[in-house]
C-alpha cells in the first residue's frame, strides 16, 4: 500500500517523541518555503584573507563616491573592506595636546595628570612627548594609567619629584593605542549573569568582563564605530589619502607666500626673530571642508614658537576671510602629528610664527586621515551607540553632562553635529536616565522611533525635535530585557529579540509578545555561560527570516557562535543549523548579507550560490516517530518513493523502526537517492513506529522536498 507521508514545516526539537509525530524532530541547515523543506542557500568568501580574531559587529554603507564598502571590529582591531582589500583602520584610543597637565608632590613618584574627559581605563598605556621638566621630572615615554575621575588619572615615574608643582609641563603631546578587548566573556556562571559596576563610584567598570563588541552605523558617507565601554570613532572612506600640499619638502620657493622673517634655504623653511609673520600656501579647491586632515611636520625650534592656521572664505557676508587656529603652538624641536577638522571653504594653509621664533621646518605634509579617529566632544565611555534617522547620534550606558557615569543614562548629540553633546538653547543635544533595570543593554531605530532595552525592560524613544527634550521615552514592557547588545534585529518597523529570561519576543506596537519557539529549550539549555554578549541577530529579508547566531557549549570549546536558531516570521515557524557565524551585516548596499565565520576567520556573502564556498553544505532533516492506526499495528516499509524537486547531488536516507518511542531501535536501513533514481527498494524490520532521516550525500548541492510516498505492508499483528 502506497501512502503519502506529510510533515508539518519547522523543527520541533523541544517536543516529546509522540508529540512530534508528523513533525520534524531535528535538522540542520534546512529551511521551509511554502510549507516544504529545502536546503538553505550557500555562501561565498568575500576574500581569501583570514581575519585574526572573531568579528563582533559590522556595518555596510556607500562612500561619497558611491562605492560599496563594509567595516567590522574585533577584540584587536577595526577593519574596512574597500576597493577589494581589507584595510586596518584601527584608531588610536586618544591623541592630542595638553597644556600644563602634570602635578607632582615632593618626594613622591606619583604624577597626577589632568585631561578633561580622557576616556582612559586603568591599565591603559599613554605616551608623552615634548614635555617641559616639572617637579624635577622629565615626563617622556610610556606610562601606565590609573584612573581617578573622568578628568584625572595618575602615572608613576621612575624617580621621585624634587618639588611640589600644581600644573606644569608646558605644551605636551600625547597618544594612546586602542587597548585590546576581551575575546571571551569572563563573568558569571550562566546566560544573563556577570559582574557589573566594578570601579570607583561615578565611573564605568575599569575591568571588562564582556567580550569586546562594536556598535557601527553609517553617518552619511562616513562610519561611526564604538567598542563597548569605549569612545565613538569616525572613519572617512576616500578614494585616496594623498598629500594636498605642493612643495612640502621646500625644494624651491614656489607655492609658498612668505612673510617677513621667513625664507626657504637649503631645502627648509627658515624663520628668524623680529616680527610675527606668515608662510602661506593656497589650498583652494584642494582642501575640502568637512574632511579631517592630519599634519605631519618636522621642526627645529631654537626660540619662540609657530602654529598652524587655516584661512577660509566668508561666503555668507562677503567679509574678509576668517582665520582659525588649529592645535597648540609648536615650541620644541621634534616631529609632530596634528589632526584637524577642515572648516568650510578653506583657502589657505598658514604657518604663523611669533616675533621671537627662530628655527626651521624641514618638511610638512597634510593629508586626509586614513584611519578612524576619536570624535572630539562626544562621551568617552559608552556601552553602545546607534544613529537615529533624524541625524542624531545616540549613546547609552554613558557619562552624563555632569561627568558622572550612569549605566542607565542615555544621551544624544545635536542634529547633524556629532561633536555637539552639551545641551544648550541653540542645539537639540540632551540626555535622560531610564528607571527600570540596572543597566541599558542595547538599542536601535525601528519604524520611526527607537527601541531601548535595559536588562529588565523595554522603552520607546520618540523624536519630537523640540529644544530641551528632542526625545520622549515611554515604557512598553517589563521583564523583557535584552540578553546581549546585538541579540536584536529590526525589519520594517518590527523588532525581534532574545530576552535575558531566555524568551524570544517581538514588538510591533502595543506590548512586546513572546514568540512560541519549539527549539527554545535546546538553545537556552546549551547557551555557553558568560558569552551572551556574542549572540547576534540578523535579518534575512529574502526569506522572511530572523537569524539568531549563538555560542553552543556542545561545540568545540563552546565559546564561539557555532549554531543558528532561525525564525521564519511569515510562516511562524523555526528551524536551526550548525553554522558558525559571529556577525551579520544587512546587505544594503550589497545584494546579499555579509557574515563572518569565527572558525575559519573569513567573511562570506550569505545566500549566494548553493555551496559552502565550493564545498557541499552539511545538512540533515529527521522526522519524529510516526505510525499507522495510532501504533496499533506493526508494519514494514518495502519501498520509498521520493518527490524531490531541483535535486543536485545525492541524498542519503535512513529508515529506523522502533517498537515503542522509548525502546531501543531496530536495525536501520539506508539508501542513496541520486537525481535520476525513481524509488528505493527496502526490507525494513517490523516496527510499530518509524523515523526517517535525510542528509547530504555525495556532491549534495540542493534539494526541495515534495510529497514523498512509502510502500508499507501491515502485518495485522498486535503486540
Amino acid at each position: 500500500m502506497l501512502i503519502t507521508v506529510q510533515f508539518e514545516p519547522g523543527i520541533w526539537s523541544d517536543e516529546a517523541d509522540l508529540a512530534s509525530e508528523n513533525r520534524y524532530k531535528d535538522g540542520s541547515n534546512v529551511r521551509f518555503r511554502r510549507g516544504r523543506a529545502q536546503i538553505i542557500g550557500g555562501w561565498e568568501a568575500v576574500s581569501s584573507t583570514v581575519i585574526s580574531a572573531p568579528v563582533r559587529g559590522g556595518c555596510a554603507w556607500a562612500s561619497s563616491t558611491q562605492d560599496r564598502l563594509f567595516a567590522f571590529g574585533t577584540a584587536l582591531q577595526l577593519v574596512s573592506y574597500y576597493g577589494g582589500s581589507y584595510l586596518d583602520i584601527t584608531p588610536e584610543k586618544a591623541e592630542g595636546t595638553l597644556v600644563d597637565p602634570f602635578s607632582t608632590v615632593n618626594g613622591d613618584t606619583l604624577v597626577t595628570v589632568r585631561d578633561l574627559d580622557h576616556g582612559f581605563k586603568s591599565g591603559d598605556t599613554v605616551t608623552f612627548t615634548y614635555a617641559n621638566d616639572v617637579g624635577g621630572l622629565t615626563i617622556d615615554g610610556d606610562y601606565t594609567v590609573s584612573v581617578k575621575t573622568n578628568d584625572i588619572y595618575t602615572i608613576t615615574h621612575t624617580s621621585a619629584a624634587t618639588s611640589s608643582v600644581n600644573g606644569g609641563g608646558g605644551i605636551v603631546e600625547f597618544e594612546a593605542d586602542l587597548d585590546l578587548g576581551l575575546i571571551d566573556g569572563t563573568g558569571g556562571t550562566g546566560y544573563g549573569t556577570g559582574p557589573y559596576g566594578e570601579g570607583f563610584y561615578g565611573l564605568p567598570t575599569q575591568g571588562d568582563t564582556d567580550p569586546r563588541t562594536w556598535s557601527m552605523w553609517a553617518w552619511g558617507t562616513n562610519l561611526l564605530a564604538s567598542p563597548n565601554n569605549g569612545a565613538i570613532y569616525e572613519y572617512q572612506p576616500l578614494p585616496a589619502y594623498n598629500d594636498i600640499l605642493r612643495n612640502g619638502s621646500f625644494d624651491t620657493t614656489a607655492d609658498w607666500t612668505l612673510g617677513t622673517g621667513w625664507s626657504i634655504t637649503g631645502g627648509a623653511l627658515v624663520g628668524s626673530a623680529g616680527s610675527e609673520s606668515n608662510a602661506d600656501q593656497d589650498v583652494t579647491g584642494v582642501m575640502s571642508g568637512g574632511v579631517v586632515y592630519e599634519m605631519e611636520i618636522d621642526a627645529t625650534v631654537s626660540a619662540g614658537s609657530f602654529r598652524l592656521k587655516i584661512e577660509r572664505a566668508d561666503l555668507d557676508d562677503n567679509d574678509d576671510p576668517i582665520v582659525e587656529n588649529f592645535g597648540e603652538p609648536i615650541a620644541k624641536t621634534g616631529t609632530y602629528t596634528r589632526r584637524f577638522y577642515a572648516p568650510g571653504n578653506p583657502t589657505k594653509i598658514r604657518l604663523t610664527k611669533n616675533a621671537t621664533f627662530a628655527g626651521s621646518v624641514s618638511s610638512i605634509a597634510i593629508r586626509p586621515v586614513s584611519k578612524a579617529y576619536r570624535i572630539a566632544g562626544a562621551p568617552q565611555y559608552n556601552r553602545g551607540m546607534f544613529v537615529d534617522p533624524h541625524g542624531v547620534v545616540v549613546v547609552y550606558g554613558t557619562v552624563k553632562n555632569n561627568g558622572v557615569y550612569d549605566a542607565m543614562a542615555i544621551r544624544w548629540s545635536d542634529k547633524d553635529r556629532n561633536t555637539v553633546w552639551l545641551t544648550d538653547v541653540d542645539n537639540l543635544a540632551g540626555q535622560d536616565v531610564l528607571k527600570i533595570g540596572s543597566r541599558i543593554i542595547g538599542g536601535l531605530p525601528a519604524g520611526g522611533q527607537n527601541i531601548i532595552f535595559s536588562d529588565a525592560a523595554a522603552y520607546t524613544m520618540r523624536w519630537t525635535g523640540a529644544a530641551g527634550q528632542a526625545f520622549l521615552f515611554d515604557l512598553i514592557g517589563t521583564g523583557c530585557g535584552l540578553i546581549g547588545k546585538n541579540a536584536v534585529a529590526e525589519h520594517q518597523g518590527v523588532v525581534y529579540w532574545l530576552g535575558v529570561d531566555g524568551q524570544f519576543r517581538v514588538y510591533s506596537g502595543g506590548a512586546p509578545q513572546i514568540i512560541e519557539c519549539p527549539i527554545r529549550r535546546e538553545v537556552i539549555d546549551n547557551l555557553a555561560p558568560s558569552q551572551n554578549e556574542k549572540i547576534y541577530a540578523g535579518v534575512n529579508a529574502e526569506y522572511n527570516e530572523i537569524w539568531f547566531c549563538y555560542p553552543d557549549k556542545r561545540d568545540g570549546n563552546g565559546l564561539e557562535c557555532s549554531r543558528i536558531a532561525v525564525f521564519d516570521f511569515a510562516q511562524n515557524i523555526w528551524w536551526k543549523g550548525l553554522m558558525a557565524r559571529s556577525t551579520w551585516i544587512a546587505p544594503q548596499p550589497y545584494e546579499k548579507p555579509i557574515t563572518f565565520d569565527p572558525g575559519d576567520g573569513r567573511a562570506y556573502f550569505q545566500e549566494r550560490g548553493n555551496t559552502a564556498n565550493g564545498n557541499q553544505i552539511e545538512w540533515f532533516l529527521e522526522t519524529g516517530k510516526f505510525n499507522i492506526e495510532d501504533g496499533d499495528k506493526l508494519f514494514t516499509v518495502h519501498r520509498y518513493v521520493p518527490d524531490f524537486e531541483n535535486q543536485v547531488g545525492n541524498v542519503n536516507v535512513t529508515f529506523t523502526p522502533h517498537q515503542f518511542q522509548r525502546s531501543v531501535p531496530y536495525a536501520a536501513q539506508s539508501g542513496t537517492i541520486t537525481p535520476t533514481k525513481t524509488d528505493l527498494p527496502l526490507r525494513t524490520p517490523l516496527g510499530r513506529e518509524y523515523s526517517i532521516r535525510w542528509s547530504n550525500g555525495t556532491n549534495s548541492r540542493f534539494v526541495r522536498f515534495g510529497s514523498d510516498r512509502l510502500d508499507v505492508v501491515r502485518t495485522g499483528a498486535r503486540r
